[in-house]
């Protein structure tokens, strides 16, 4: 049963993050400017939020833990209290003899209790996991972009808006010449 349900949780939080970083938008395999850069303006708001459900996650954990403690310590207490009366004074019980008799008289609320952690604990070290992946995907993202402008700039396509076919030279224009041929118009 744990393991269906964190599967199930793995499998959504991996299809809504995967449906937001899928920069192949058709079938021709081929990734446009356009596509990275989208890719790039997205990169901070995913980052967030994986971020902030890292945090949610976190906090959930140390709730339940906190309340794990409220449920267990007086319990325990009273286990303890109650195998030192019945045992003579020269013989000393360990922690792990208190344990066992906890665990074996609260079974089913120590083990669901447990479950609950582990569950949460998964979940939190999963999103660990996807935070490092996201700071690769990073990488990735920057390395494509800077290939991108590497071919643009190879290629001069950032120069052909300036083409003259009657002269047939590309002429380079400064942002501000550009800016006041239009202003001239």
């Amino acid at each position: 049963m744990l393991a269906e349900r964190y599967i199930a949780w793995v499998q959504e939080i991996i299809k809504k993050y995967s449906d937001m970083t899928n920069m192949m938008q058709d079938d021709t395999e081929i990734l446009s400017p356009a596509q990275i850069n989208s890719s790039l303006a997205y990169y901070l708001e995913i980052s967030m939020t994986i971020a902030s459900e890292y945090r949610r996650k976190a906090i959930e954990l140390y709730d339940l833990e906190q309340n794990y403690l409220k449920w267990y310590n007086p319990l325990y207490k009273s286990i303890r209290k109650k195998m030192i009366g019945e045992m003579p004074k020269s013989i000393k019980l360990s922690v792990k003899e208190i344990d066992n008799e906890f665990q074996t008289e609260y079974s089913i609320e120590y083990w669901n209790w447990q479950d609950k952690i582990k569950e949460i604990q998964s979940q939190l070290d999963f999103l660990t996991d996807v935070k490092e992946q996201v700071k690769k995907w990073d990488n990735i993202l920057c390395s494509l972009a800077n290939n991108m402008r590497a071919e643009m700039k190879s290629l001069k396509i950032e120069n052909r808006m300036n083409y003259n076919p009657e002269r047939k030279i590309v002429e380079e224009k400064s942002f501000l010449e550009e800016r006041q041929e239009l202003d001239d118009r």
